[in-house]
């Protein structure tokens, strides 16, 4: 009985220490599995928190790469504004130095061995309007910028005017008048003239005017002008036969036949003819030939000329000029002809006129229409005939 109740006692405890570590061992495992699945928790934390970090990285290499395609672009601009601003100063230099020339030019056309002509006035000025001006020089000259369709500087100098009075022919020309501003080197095309031509109107008095600068002093030799030739009959609104034409020419640097016995430079040759205004009922000759301006000639000359004879002749007798004939008054003669004598004109051919060997003539001469110039006896006068030029 003692050994059963001792071995009862012994398997009580034994049934105790195994409850015991029964629940020990639950406890224990109980614990693990708090804290594998606090591990857990904290591993699927940490990995959240990679994971965002991740995220991070990947928007701060996507801003990075932003950062520098910025820095790139901000590089890029820097370097085009560098190069804008060199554009820019290189733009300022050149129109610097282009003002500079343009000053440099505009002085040397403002000094006295420029500019000869009224184009210096509509460069100084280009709201200039027609009138009496005086140039550097000291000289006047009568400047027409009316007309718009002229030449590329729209400035017309007058060189040269004549006025044959009303109902008068050029038998009423003084001799004295003819010998001083047509028979003497150099003519009234050197200014050998009554006064220089302020007006591009006639003074209607009753009296003969041959006014002319000379023609030198305004045209420079190798420059290309325009020659321009106008007449008509009357005065002011009441003129009538207006012819107002003119033509482009290179300047041979000659005034006078007599200055030369190259009969290429007894002319202007004259091309792109523009009619400007005509009144006249004219049948102008216009073929395919060459046009030419001949020059004026006094008694001095030597060698062949050029007249108007027939509409065109090279003589050497000048067309029968003479001192002492009234009807070989072919000193101090021009005007516009074609190459062929033919007795037709492009413009007029005898411009001015000073033959005075018949009755009725007239100081504006044009072969096919001697009843309206020529042999007119200045009916409906005064008749004026007026010569410009313009530079190209």
């Amino acid at each position: 009985a003692s050994l059963s109740a001792g071995t009862s006692a012994e398997v009580s405890r034994a049934t105790a220490a195994e409850a015991s570590i029964r629940a020990v061992d639950i406890q224990d495992r109980t614990m693990l599995s708090t804290s594998l699945a606090s591990l857990n928790a904290t591993i699927q934390l940490q990995a959240a928190m990679l994971s965002t970090q991740q995220s991070i990285i990947t928007g701060l290499s996507a801003t990075l790469t932003t950062q520098q395609s910025i820095t790139a672009t901000l590089s890029g601009a820097i370097v085009s504004s560098a190069t804008a601003a060199a554009a820019q100063q290189a733009a300022t230099a050149s129109l610097s130095a282009g003002l500079q020339t343009a000053s440099a030019r505009l002085s040397g056309a403002m000094s006295s061995n420029a500019y000869r002509d009224c184009s210096y006035f509509r460069i100084a000025n280009a709201s200039s309007v027609s009138g009496v001006y005086t140039l550097p020089s000291g000289g006047q000259v009568y400047c027409d910028f009316s007309t718009s369709s002229t030449s590329s500087s729209n400035a017309w100098t007058l060189l040269a005017t004549f006025e044959q009075p009303r109902n008068m022919d050029t038998t009423t020309l003084p001799f004295a008048t003819y010998q001083q501003y047509c028979m003497t080197y150099p003519t009234w095309s050197g200014g050998l003239a009554e006064s220089r031509p302020l007006s591009p109107e006639p003074a209607n008095d009753a009296a003969w005017h041959i006014r002319s600068v000379d023609w030198g002093s305004v045209l420079a030799a190798g420059r290309q002008y325009q020659l321009r030739q106008r007449f008509f009959k009357g005065v002011g609104a009441a003129k009538t036969a207006i012819f107002d034409v003119l033509y482009t020419f290179t300047f041979g640097g000659w005034t006078a036949q007599d200055q030369s016995l190259v009969a290429n430079d007894h002319i202007f040759v004259l091309t792109n003819r523009v009619v400007l205004q005509d009144t006249t009922g004219i049948a102008w000759n216009t073929p395919a030939e060459q046009v030419q301006y001949w020059q004026p000639f006094s008694m001095n000359y030597t060698g062949s000329v050029v007249t108007a004879c027939g509409s065109y002749a090279i003589t050497v007798d000048g067309c029968g000029a003479s001192i002492t004939s009234p009807a070989s008054r072919r000193y101090g003669n021009a005007g516009i002809i074609g190459s062929a004598a033919d007795s037709n004109d492009p413009a007029a051919a005898w411009a001015p006129h000073f033959n005075a060997g018949a009755t009725g003539l007239d100081v504006v001469f044009i072969h096919q229409a001697t009843s309206i110039y020529g042999q007119s006896t200045g009916a409906n006068g005064p008749i004026f005939l007026a010569y410009y030029i313009a530079p190209l």
